[in-house]
């Protein structure tokens, strides 16, 4: 099928809705309302569901709204033609059979309380607004009416607030005679806020009671279910909520609904004519694991299709949202945790201990805890897992551990850690935080300078030599990835690939014309060798010779690429020499 083809004649991708109505009707719609049935043979009471973002949630919980809601349309045009017709009226009969209540706290942020606080607010006199008969209804007094209408209006006290979505249940309840579902889009938003721009114990002490008195024990809901990134500590805002079920990336259940999988997938790419770029998809996008199920970043996928499935993929994904909690958390990294990003950025597997039960206080207690974060927000996968016993004196129960081989999923996300690291060492320099460094050491390789890349190498080791007492030639490797990620707009950066006779450290290539190749060989000298190394020049000269013997350029020629800069440079602490052809 050609592209001229498919453009003259198939359905446009739902981007930039997160409307189930819309997308089913207009757009080419991945059939994910098996969920549907799943949620209602668990018999669940409140279930929170876990993933990283762009992966679906929003669109899954218009879904559920959409078959459940009573709103005197007719659903069957939305679902005939679905999974979960075909499962029989047993979950037909459920189709608008329900008052919902919906509300998404995806704007519920600020850089001070006061600032969340009205978005939370405006949240939810939105709901309010849509139930204004309720007002109407003869049965509510003279008192209610005028609590209703002050929280319509964005007018009511702050404690009226924290009791809306329980009283609003009441409410629905008595008016409908069935009880109402709940669908809390995004509910993490507002603490992930309150973390980061210090007001963590107050948008605590309104959420605490906001969730627990709407989904404690409360007999006026049929169901509710949360979505969010992060499992919040049950302990922290779901206090004594012993009806909640949690199922983050790391369950079975419900994980081929959040995301594509492989063969939704090919049949993505068949379906717009380009198959033969699926094994290319399968490179940057694939990789996540929920569960036992292999995933796809689904915004990324249908970006790509989107743009006619380049040859030369693109970052989606990591540019649709900051990362803050991330690098605030990174900033106290010890060398062994830099290490550890460094190996997973080269294509290793590391262990560590995931937590999926942390309060965000905790974060600060200890920088191992950011391994759990990165794979929560999707920017790790697990490979495989062991159990680990609590240490002694730990209350069981609070908090189950498991140690996890982790790995980053795919090509996208490694572009993600070539900037957390560069921000990471960056933060190290006391001399030039702003990066300036890396800059001078970018334009010296560029300029085959080699006494200019030394100095400017020397000039921020020195900087911060401390650190680099124990670095290992692992984190040398990593931190000339880091100068590379400046130029990531520029180039594919590949590390540890076979080439010629070997493996190469870094392989740049130019993702446009007229920009040279570059490989880059790193050696470096630990205490214990320094003694009878030799002079760093000779290790450096050595590392280019290598590059030329074992012909690590060979990739590069075979893709045209002809002007090739050959980088030999290398490390003893903070002393460094580089060489360059």
């Amino acid at each position: 099928m050609s592209k001229e083809t498919s453009v003259k004649n198939l359905k446009p991708l739902p981007i930039g809705t997160a409307s189930y109505k819309e997308a089913v009707m207009d757009c080419y719609c991945v059939d994910k309302t098996l969920l549907i049935r799943d949620i209602l043979d668990k018999k669940v009471k409140v279930y929170l569901i876990t993933r990283p973002r762009r992966f679906g949630k929003t669109f899954n919980m218009s879904m559920l709204q959409t078959f459940f809601e009573n709103s005197g349309e007719d659903k069957s045009v939305y679902f005939k033609d679905k999974k979960i017709w075909k499962c029989g009226p047993e979950y037909t009969d459920k189709m608008g059979a329900y008052p919902v209540i919906s509300i998404s706290f995806k704007d519920a942020r600020g850089n001070n309380w006061e600032e969340c606080y009205n978005e939370i607010t405006k949240v939810l006199s939105a709901e309010f607004k849509k139930r204004i008969k309720i007002a109407d209804n003869p049965k509510l007094d003279a008192s209610d009416r005028e609590k209703f209408i002050a929280i319509k209006e964005g007018l009511a006290q702050g404690s009226d607030y924290r009791d809306s979505l329980m009283w609003l249940t009441e409410l629905m309840q008595s008016t409908c005679k069935k009880c109402p579902i709940i669908l809390i889009d995004e509910y993490d938003t507002p603490i992930q806020a309150g973390y980061l721009y210090g007001y963590y114990d107050k948008v605590i002490d309104f959420i605490r009671p906001f969730f627990s008195k709407a989904l404690k024990d409360n007999a006026n809901i049929a169901f509710a279910v949360l979505t969010g990134i992060n499992r919040v500590s049950k302990e922290s805002i779901f206090s004594g909520l012993n009806n909640l079920k949690t199922y983050s990336i790391l369950d079975d259940t419900f994980s081929e609904y959040f995301g594509f999988t492989r063969d939704e997938v090919r049949d993505m790419f068949d379906y717009y004519g380009y198959s033969g770029m699926y094994g290319t998809a399968c490179a940057w996008y694939d990789g996540y694991r929920f569960g036992r199920s292999g995933i796809f970043n689904p915004w990324s996928i249908i970006n790509y299709i989107d743009d006619g499935a380049s040859s030369e993929p693109k970052d989606y994904w990591i540019n649709t949202s900051g990362n803050d909690i991330i690098y605030d958390l990174l900033k106290g990294a010890t060398p062994e945790v830099l290490n550890n990003l460094i190996a997973l950025l080269q294509g290793e597997n590391i262990v560590a201990m995931i937590d999926e039960n942390l309060t965000y206080p905790e974060l600060k207690g200890d920088v191992t805890n950011a391994y759990s974060l990165l794979l929560m927000s999707g920017y790790l996968k697990t490979v495989d897992s062991q159990f680990c016993s609590m240490p002694d004196g730990i209350l069981m129960g609070l908090s189950q551990r498991h140690n996890y081989c982790l790995a980053i999923p795919n090509e996208e996300v490694k572009d993600a850690f070539y900037f957390f690291i560069k921000k990471l060492i960056s933060s190290f320099c006391a001399k030039e935080p702003d990066g300036k460094l890396f800059i001078e050491i970018w334009d010296a390789i560029m300029a085959r300078d080699a006494d200019a890349v030394t100095a400017s190498l020397h000039g921020f080791l020195s900087s911060t030599a401390s650190y680099f007492d124990t670095a290992y030639e692992s984190f040398y490797q990593g931190f000339m990835l880091s100068v590379c990620a400046y130029k990531w707009g520029s180039y594919l950066i590949h590390t540890q690939e076979p080439s010629g006779l070997g493996r190469y450290d870094i392989e740049l290539e130019p993702r446009g014309q007229n920009l040279p190749g570059i490989i880059i060989e790193v050696e470096s000298v630990t205490r214990s060798k320094s003694q009878n190394a030799g002079p760093l020049e000779k290790r450096a000269r050595a590392g280019l010779e290598q590059i030329k013997a074992k012909g690590y350029n060979r990739n590069l020629l075979s893709r045209g690429i002809k002007d090739i800069i050959l980088v030999g440079i290398a490390f003893n602490a903070d002393e460094v020499s580089a060489v360059i052809e």
